[in-house]
């Protein structure tokens, strides 16, 4: 296979990073999309085994699954573009919500964007296990602990890997745009590092009788995962299925009309997400779709 330019897996990862919402398990439809699908860099079975590579191995998700892709089509340049790509977008715009903050968590227009984008994320997780499961069988005290809590519910509804996302934060509250660069410096080149020797050596792994049949094994518990990650997204997108999953823990709050009102809206942009992934749209598409519902069907109900 002819390598692919570092230019085309910084941008097609750039473009992924920028629309990433949920921590890495949401880039899976953007990479089978546009890596696997469109630009067919990938098949599908490399697809999941790049999902359990980056699973089980230390780093976030995104960073992994991009160091691994770009080391396979475009060498080490490519694996250093792509990972670069990734990151990007989450450095620069946790930087900008870094000085928005307060205005992000109390904006109404921002929160019904973000409601609407959580319910398509659970679609196209969901949307992202069909094919897969097809082919399967066929914190220091830097900060006060307020501000950490009310940046983790902006963190998940922000583009990009949570890990960066938390290490830019912190890094800028506590040492500026130098302090932001160097902390998501700290949290990417781990898992650069170590994904970037696995992924050198996984095409001869794979000749590998045993280790291929521990591949396909491996598929099919890295469907059971997504899946796992699926009920967990639920959670954060309907407060009914939160309260089901909190009483598992014995904890849960009682709904209330807003938060029914919520869970109604995100319902909703579920079905609208469901129908626009059966007619294979972008998924970025989709998510700017379920984003602009959120706006208008929030602000009609008055959440």
């Amino acid at each position: 296979m002819q390598k692919v330019k570092s230019r085309e897996l910084f941008a097609a990862f750039f473009r992924i990073g920028l629309f990433t919402f949920g921590g890495g398990y949401a880039m899976i439809p953007l990479i089978e999309r546009d890596v696997v699908t469109k630009k067919q860099w990938m098949k599908d079975e490399d697809l999941l085994d790049m999902v359990a590579l980056a699973e089980s191995t230390p780093g976030p998700v995104a960073v992994n699954a991009a160091t691994f892709v770009g080391r396979q089509v475009g060498g080490y340049a490519g694996a250093a573009a792509a990972t670069l790509g990734v990151v990007l977008p989450s450095f620069l715009i946790i930087l900008a919500v870094g000085y928005l903050l307060q205005m992000v968590m109390h904006s109404r227009l921002v929160r019904n964007a973000f409601l609407g984008i959580r319910a398509s994320v659970l679609v196209l997780i969901a949307s992202a296990m069909i094919p897969l499961i097809e082919q399967t069988v066929t914190a220091e005290g830097w900060l006060p602990r307020q501000e950490i809590i009310d940046f983790v519910g902006v963190s998940e509804s922000t583009p990009g890997p949570f890990a960066v996302n938390i290490a830019t934060y912190i890094g800028w509250r506590t040492g500026g745009i130098p302090g932001a660069a160097v902390s998501t410096f700290g949290v990417v080149l781990p898992a650069f590092l170590v994904m970037l020797v696995i992924s050198g050596c996984y095409a001869g792994l794979k000749r590998n009788r045993y280790v291929a049949d521990g591949f396909g094994a491996v598929r099919a518990a890295v469907v059971g995962l997504i899946g796992a990650a699926l009920v967990s997204v639920s959670g954060n997108v309907f407060h009914l299925a939160a309260r089901w999953l909190g009483a598992l823990h014995g904890t849960g709050a009682a709904l209330n009309g807003k938060t029914a009102r919520e869970d109604l809206i995100s319902l909703v942009i579920v079905a609208v997400s469901g129908v626009l992934a059966w007619k294979k749209l972008h998924p970025i598409l989709i998510i700017c779709v379920s984003a602009a519902l959120g706006i208008v069907l929030g602000t009609a109900a008055g959440v």
